[in-house]
């Protein structure tokens, strides 16, 4: 039995199929696993799919403000996994601790990095835990080392109730960042704070946590048999943020929650609500609207050559037998009408309904006897 991942707090147990002799031994350990489970390959008709494959956290790389090179540098996930397994006092490495840092944005809005976005929920995180810490752990000295705080909405509360039990917050700018060094046991930081003009200040604390963003899953292959787009921040996009803001371009494909961009709670159940009522919707009315300008194939010029099913964006082709050959046929619920397929035949087999080449000619020709 091993952990799934290493960034994943708190700790899920997993069996290593490969190496288990099923010998029974932690059966007599723990009532909840089975060893007669099998692997199963469920066939499922459907009429709506919504996608919720959620993100991973962001993983500090080594030396990035200390961390795996600096003692007591950790991420807020692990801190939560902290305070879970610490009753009245928080202890680490075998220190009492007294003082907390964090430092926000790691993983987000980065200067040079690919995550250029905010993470939005990350401030409220950070804060709403530093509040727990200190009910839990009695009086600690806490640093909150930031760009901004972003706690929007209601979560103003939160900062507000931060500030009046006694937290520093230390801004600093996006060219200035702060600078982590060993310093015997624990960690040193040095940061230029913006509030007080620049001034360079030294905190030794006991333990400093990194604020990290959200990140989109490594692991897309479902996204990827679904064609479903990604975006420059590799999140999968909805058609219209606003008009259409969970539906994709692929009929019946519905996307929610942190998949389509970062989201508190709050916002990922008012996604996931709204993906349910539109895969309802598309349930009741029983059938889908085509797209007027679907490709068509000439079976009798068509030599298949696999170029057309190459570069469809919508794996909307497919190869057939017709007249004792293989040809290509378009899947019809598939198609939105883009065109990409046309300009790859060598053969000139494939048409758009509404844009066929004598429709386009003829159109040509109006225009010249109109001039």
């Amino acid at each position: 039995i091993y952990k799934n991942y290493d960034s994943e707090y708190p700790h899920a147990p997993a069996i290593d199929d490969k190496a288990c002799t099923r010998c029974g031994e932690c059966l007599k350990v723990c009532s909840s696993i089975d060893l007669d489970q099998k692997e199963e390959v469920l066939t499922l008709k459907t009429g709506a799919i919504i996608m919720t494959t959620g993100f991973d956290p962001y993983e500090p790389k080594k030396g990035e403000f200390g961390y795996g090179e600096v003692k007591r540098v950790i991420t807020l996930q692990q801190f939560h996994r902290l305070m879970e397994m610490n009753e009245k006092e928080l202890i680490v490495e075998g220190k009492k601790i007294h003082s907390v840092a964090f430092i926000y944005c790691v993983g987000s809005r980065q200067f040079d990095g690919e995550n250029k976005y905010c993470s939005r929920y990350c401030c409220t995180s950070a804060i709403h835990s530093a509040i727990i810490a200190r009910e839990k752990f009695g009086d600690l000295t806490i640093y909150h080392i930031n760009r901004g705080i972003r706690t929007y909405g209601k979560q103003e509360l939160l900062y507000e109730r931060s500030s009046k039990q006694g937290d520093i917050y230390i801004q600093f700018y996006e060219d200035t960042f702060p600078e982590v060094r060993q310093n015997g046991g624990g960690p040193v930081i040095l940061v230029k704070d913006f509030l007080t003009a620049q001034k360079e200040l030294e905190i030794e604390p006991d333990l400093l946590v990194l604020v990290t963003g959200m990140v989109p899953r490594k692991e897309h292959a479902i996204g990827g048999l679904m064609k479903v787009p990604r975006g420059r921040d590799k999140f999968y996009n909805e058609i219209h943020m606003k008009l259409r803001p969970v539906e994709t371009v692929i009929d019946g494909v519905l996307i929610a929650g942190a998949c389509q961009g970062p989201k508190n709670i709050t916002e990922s159940v008012k996604s996931a609500l709204s993906a349910a009522s539109k895969a309802n919707y598309t349930l009741r009315k029983g059938e889908l609207s085509l797209e007027p300008t679907l490709a068509v194939i000439d079976p009798d010029a068509c030599e298949w050559c696999d170029a057309c099913a190459n570069a469809c964006p919508f794996d909307a082709i497919e190869m057939v037998e017709h007249n004792g050959k293989k040809v290509a046929r378009v899947i019809q619920s598939n198609c939105k009408g883009c065109g990409m397929c046309l300009p790859v035949c060598p053969s000139n087999a494939i048409q758009l309904i509404g844009y066929r080449d004598y429709e386009i000619e003829s159109m040509i020709d109006a225009l010249l006897e109109a001039e």
